[in-house]
């Protein structure tokens, strides 16, 4: 009988090979930046602020990735002005892989 434990760095595999690679592939340049800076940031959630610091644009042009990326289902509120990853293992991805998946610097 297999644990989870022992099904997990496979089941993070598939997962990132097979769907999150995928989603990431399909956003905007803009929109993998976006995740990729929540995803390297030192605090979890993310607050908006560090956002607009880190991708140095202004709060309105933050707020239409942020509302995109709701829309897409890849993130959601998580109080006032701050942002978390609605998909599980997702920001841990970003991390080990998607980074270097897309044009980011």
């Amino acid at each position: 009988m297999k644990t989870i434990d022992s099904i997990q760095t496979e089941y993070q595999a598939q997962l990132s090979r097979n769907a999150y690679s995928k989603m990431l592939e399909e956003l905007s340049i803009m929109d993998q930046q976006f995740v990729i800076t929540m995803a390297k940031a030192s605090e979890y959630p993310v607050s908006t602020s560090y956002l607009r610091t880190k991708l140095k644009r202004k709060p309105g042009y933050i707020g239409i990735y942020r509302r995109r990326l709701m829309d897409s289902q890849l993130i959601t509120p998580a109080g006032y002005g701050k942002l978390k990853f609605t998909l599980p293992l997702f920001k841990q991805f970003l991390l080990d892989d998607g980074q270097y998946l897309v044009n980011y610097s």
